[in-house]
Order: C-alpha cells, then structure tokens, then sequence
C-alpha cells in the first residue's frame, strides 16, 4: 500500500496493543487509541505504572487491562501475544514503544550495557513486530505496526552513541518490514520525535560513574527537566500520540514530530558536516561534564529546587 492510501480506517481500530504504555509516549498513544473507542491491552515492565494507566482510560470512559511485559524477554513476549489473541483476539494496531537511555562514552559503556538497550529499543520492537505481524498474516486480517524511534535516528550525537545506534536501527528495521508486510495490507511506520517532556533521559543509566555518582546524576537530570517542564518549553507526548494516530491511518512511512526532528532530518540530508558540528557542540563530552559540574554548585542547585 502507498504511503497516504488508508490501511486502517479510524472505525476498524478496535483492538490495540502498546508496550512501554506506563508512561511517557506509550501511556499518552494508550489514551488516544481509547479516546477512538478501541480496546486498549497496555504493557509495561513496571506493572504498577501499567495499571495507573489503565485507570486513567478507565476514568475516562474507556475499555483497557494492562498486563507486565518484559520485552527482551522473548519468551514471555510470544506467551504475551498468544494470551492476547485468545483473550482479546488479533490486534488491529501495535505501537511497540519501549525504550530506554544511556549517557556516556562509548569506552564506559559496557557489554551488559549494550545488551540491555539492544534488548529493549531494538529487540523488544523486532519481537513486537514480528509476533503480532505473523498474528495478522495468519487472520489474513489488515492491521498496522507503529515503531517509536526517536531524532537521534538522524542525529550521531557523542555520549549517546547506543541510543542513537540503536534508534537508526529501530528506523531501518521498520522502512524493511514495511515492503515485506504490504502484500498483506500490513502497514509499517516509524515516529521520530524531537524533544518531548517524558522521563526517558531523567531515568537514565549514566556509564563511567560509581554508584553516588550515578544517584547524584540522575538527580541532577530529573531536577532539570522538571524545571523545563515547569516553563513549558518543551510539549508532552500528546503530540507524539497524535503523530501515531496519523500514522496508521494515513498509512504513512516516516513521520517526524517537533521542528528540531525535521531541522536535524533537513541538516543530515543537506550539510553533514555542520550538522556534525552541532551535535558534538551539545553534546560533546566536555559539555556533559560542564553540565554536569555546573549542575553541583549551589546556586544553580538551588534554582532547579534542589
């Protein structure tokens, strides 16, 4: 199917599945799918986070259950399709959003490191896909695959060299699925936001530092984007929802979201160079470590409310 045709109409999104549906994106997409009357099945690792939105659709007049699912878990995610399909039946509409950050250089970043974000931002997308797609094939039944990649798919940015690895990945990934699914009016499409308020980064594992230093990091982190999210600089996940939304319906391929994902996408295709430039300007090691020393004086502790 061509990118615009209608794959699946806003009235046959009956049954949807979000992974990652916690919080951030996957909770905000979980809302909008319920908002058009669809059955929403909301996963997370965080079964409690799970449940809160389930109530929150709940609360809001909608039909939703929750269940907790590892995603590098490939054996608990096959038994998580298969209860979904005979609980619930095929799924009309799959967001696979589960992700996860990791600051530091490439040299602190250890094995178990990359095992852990190649395992949820990329694997945990492939097993989503592949389950569900083989559900959809085999039910002859259209449907659509929504992959959550991020930006930095188009962006190399220093420190955050497995996220960003990871997320083009999640974009390739997706732009080869979509040929093989089409014959069966499966559609494939991949979301690239720019910055959006979640608390990915503020819960992020930071390389190359002790356990203190860690604590100390990630509190610096949170405060930061809360004083962002308190000036409200920056948009909530709705808008990635919406994109989502758009997504499936228009059956479209690649959708940015944010002014700085189509800026980065325009520079990458237009001057390398500079855009290479930018990035190891923001976010080159020695301005992670101003950042980061600066974050410790008082003044400046005191101004994020710390």
């Amino acid at each position: 199917m061509a990118q615009g045709e209608d794959q699946v109409k806003r009235s046959d999104i009956k049954l949807v599945v979000v992974t990652g549906a916690g919080s951030g994106i996957g909770r905000a997409a979980a809302e909008r799918f319920a908002q058009l009357g669809a059955r929403v099945i909301v996963s997370d690792i965080n079964e409690v986070a799970a449940e809160a939105t389930v109530a929150a659709i709940r609360d809001a007049g909608g039909d939703s259950c929750a269940r907790r699912l590892d995603v590098t878990d490939v054996n608990e995610f096959e038994d998580f399709a298969r209860w979904v399909q005979s609980e619930h039946g095929v799924c009309d509409v799959v967001v696979n959003n589960a992700g996860i950050g990791i600051l530091g250089e490439v040299i602190d970043t250890t094995e178990s490191d990359w095992d852990r974000i190649v395992g949820i931002n990329l694997l945990g997308m492939v097993h989503g896909a592949r389950l569900f797609a083989q559900q959809m094939v085999d039910a002859n039944k259209p449907g659509h695959i929504v992959n959550v990649a991020s930006a930095a798919a188009f962006l190399p940015m220093p420190n955050l060299a497995s996220y960003s690895a990871t997320k083009y990945a999640v974009k390739m990934f997706t732009d080869c699925i979509r040929g093989e699914l089409a014959p069966n009016h499966i559609g494939a499409s991949v979301i690239c936001p720019g910055p959006i308020m979640t608390n990915i980064f503020s819960s992020a594992t930071h390389t190359g530092a002790d356990e203190q230093e860690q604590v100390q990091r990630s509190a610096l982190t949170g405060a930061a984007f809360e004083k962002i999210r308190s000036w409200h600089l920056i948009p909530g996940p709705q808008n990635v929802a919406r994109a989502i939304e758009s997504a499936v319906v228009y059956n479209r391929k690649t959708v940015l979201v944010r002014p700085e994902a189509y800026l980065v996408y325009l520079l990458r295709r237009l001057s390398p160079t500079l855009l290479y430039a930018f990035s190891n300007l923001i976010f080159g090691s020695r301005t992670i470590t101003f950042a980061y020393r600066l974050g410790k004086n008082p003044t400046v502790a005191r101004l994020l409310g710390r």
